[in-house]
């Protein structure tokens, strides 16, 4: 009852994982005079590390007194407030964004970001979904949509969305992980093992990805029995993962 008790609390742990692995907010854009590229339906462009969200804050009201109607303004404010965990300020200067331009992909990105740190997982599933129907060529929307689903126990859609998360982009360690947690908790052990190694093979520094073949590993020997030892175990004793044991040749699909 032991093993069987610490694996709980470990997909625990890796569930909670989740959260800190996702992508962080579009960042927002200062140059509010600049024209935004509807045509790819968003505001992003990073603003300088030096400026604080309170700095941005505090231009953007003085925008904002001049012309309350500009919405990339609006995006940034509430940018900055998701990034000081004002979420329902920024929520409200998200969803003005979204008013005025309903085709800002980000700003929808972004209120999912904040409504998920609010646990209203539905309300950030549509904005995540509104985001990729805006800008279908983002991974980090599907991986966000993915991480959601993951929330809510809908471990197929999941996985489909981290599949075509990387797709998109193939060398993200986060993304191998996080469809290696939905795959293992949908009971395909095999499948979430090679992308925990995946993982591993981008990133050997991945705690969370070791982890997680750590407790794949445990769930595939309880189920084969006591006495069995998996060929993949040896990866967990060495740091630098290159090659996968040749007796293991399924990969995750």
């Amino acid at each position: 009852m032991k093993k069987i008790t610490s694996w709980l609390t470990a997909i625990g742990f890796l569930v909670s994982a989740v959260l800190i692995t996702s992508s962080k907010v579009i960042a927002a854009d200062t140059n509010v005079n600049a024209k935004a590229s509807m045509d790819t339906a968003q505001f992003m462009s990073a603003y300088s590390n030096s400026q604080k969200p309170d700095t941005v804050i505090a231009e953007m009201n003085e925008i904002l007194k001049i012309n309350p109607t500009n919405a990339k303004a609006h995006y940034n404010r509430g940018t900055a407030y998701y990034e000081k965990q004002d979420f329902d300020a920024a929520e409200r200067d998200l969803s003005m964004a979204i008013k005025l331009e309903p085709k800002a992909a980000d700003a929808y990105f972004n209120r999912g970001l904040s409504f998920r740190r609010r646990h209203k997982i539905d309300a950030a599933i549509f904005n995540f979904s509104k985001a990729i129907e805006l800008y279908p060529k983002k991974p980090g929307y599907y991986f966000e949509r993915a991480n959601a689903l993951i929330l809510k126990n809908d471990y197929s859609d999941a996985i489909a969305d981290a599949s075509e998360a990387i797709r998109l982009s193939p060398q993200e360690p986060e993304t191998y992980f996080l469809r290696g947690l939905a795959l293992m908790l949908n009971d395909d052990l095999e499948r979430a093992l090679a992308d925990s190694i995946k993982a591993l093979q981008i990133d050997p520094d991945y705690t969370d990805a070791r982890r997680l073949l750590r407790e794949t590993l445990l769930k595939i020997e309880m189920r084969q029995g006591s006495s069995s030892t998996h060929p993949c175990r040896s990866i967990l004793r060495n740091k630098n993962v290159v090659n996968i044991p040749k007796n293991f040749s399924r990969e995750s699909e």
